[in-house]
């Protein structure tokens, strides 16, 4: 069992979703490369124990990226005011109250 993927790859995936300047201009930029880091971890955690042998396709890739973004958000205490959404395709939005 391993990783099914290189962790840098999603953050550079995250950089080009639709919203991802309300991430970058909610975090204050000292504390940007730990968010990074912390929300890498947790990516790695969720999927270290992925079996080689089942494949990662492109929806298993999206649902990570998606996994990622959301342990950003939520270890941010950025929840109550961003969310990930499909419009259709994965992007991060402002939740309206």
């Amino acid at each position: 069992m391993s990783l099914p993927f290189r962790t840098a790859f999603f953050v550079l995936r995250a950089c080009k979703i639709q919203g991802w300047n309300l991430i970058e201009n909610s975090i204050p930029k000292e504390n940007f490369s730990w968010a990074i880091c912390n929300s890498s971890d947790d990516l790695e955690d969720r999927y270290s124990d992925w079996n080689s042998g089942d494949g990662f396709g492109s929806s298993d890739s999206t649902y990570a990226l998606k996994y990622f973004l959301d342990s950003l958000i939520l270890n941010n205490n950025l929840n109550d005011k961003l969310k990930t959404d499909f419009t259709p395709s994965l992007s991060i939005v402002e939740i309206v109250k």
